[in-house]
């Protein structure tokens, strides 16, 4: 017995336990450091790196959005073109009333009454008003 205690005193010396307590110490000064340190700017960095691929993935939706619209645009036009002409006859009032309340009736207005004024007669520069 007292032979293992003899082998276990020298090999526990001063320097190996200086060296076992450098080891414990550089290993307790790394997790502090980067805890303390590191840990906080690569969260940081994480946390811009996955909003910036938030961010780009909005932008792909975005931009296949912008495509679906422009397509949509492109084929209600002509139909626009078509139900809203800028002049119209006076046998065309009828249709004028009509085209009217179909677009209110579309974005949800009501027509209350409809009045003519005096039309006013758009001149150039230098020309004297008509009487």
């Amino acid at each position: 017995m007292s032979d293992i205690k003899e082998k276990i005193l020298a090999a526990a010396d001063k320097k190996t336990l200086i060296k076992f307590g450098i080891g414990l110490g550089s290993i307790i000064l790394f997790l502090v450091v980067y805890y303390a340190v590191l840990n906080p700017l690569v969260k940081d960095r994480k946390a811009k790196y996955e909003d910036k691929l938030l961010k780009q993935n909005e932008i792909n939706q975005f931009e296949n959005d912008i495509a679906t619209l422009k397509a949509r645009i492109k084929k209600l036009t002509p139909e626009v073109k078509e139900k809203s002409t800028l002049f119209h006859s006076k046998a065309e009032v009828e249709g004028l009333y009509n085209s009217l309340s179909r677009f209110a009736g579309n974005y949800g207005l009501v027509i209350s009454k409809i009045e003519k004024k005096k039309a006013k007669p758009i001149l150039k520069k230098g020309m004297a008003k008509q009487a």
